[in-house]
């Protein structure tokens, strides 16, 4: 994880800190029919959120590029169409869809009293990112 240089933050919007962060989501083998994982319902949100409560908006996701060997294969500003596409990826109307384990860097923009987030998919959250103070 890195933060972005204060040229560039000024450049985005106000009121956040800014992030680079650099994962590997490892989904659960799937069980059911959904063979897939949708890279647009992924979140941050702060620890001990429940649930069945709204997103507090501590952490907006600016972008999220999908890494495979180096490469970007997907480039998908927030709230816009990927630039690229390949056959482990399916979109639809919902947005991307994965299958198994990703590499991820996410520009986050997060508020600045917030110092921990966790990840949320739909009803579970798991794993932690703790924020240089």
């Amino acid at each position: 994880m890195k933060s972005i240089a204060s040229r560039q933050r000024r450049r985005l919007s106000r009121g956040r800190e800014y992030y680079e962060i650099d994962l590997t989501i490892t989904p659960r083998p799937p069980t059911g029919s959904f063979q897939h994982w949708d890279i647009d319902d992924l979140m941050l949100v702060r620890p001990g959120l429940r649930w069945n409560e709204a997103d507090d908006d501590v952490c907006q996701v600016t972008s999220v590029n999908v890494i495979r060997e180096g490469t970007v294969l997907l480039d998908k500003p927030a709230d816009n169409k990927p630039a690229d596409q390949d056959e482990n990826e399916n979109e639809d109307d919902d947005g991307p869809k994965v299958v198994g384990p990703q590499r991820l860097k996410m520009l986050i923009g997060v508020k600045p009293e917030i110092r921990a987030l966790v990840f949320k998919y739909y009803f579970e959250t798991f794993g932690s990112l703790n924020l240089p103070a």
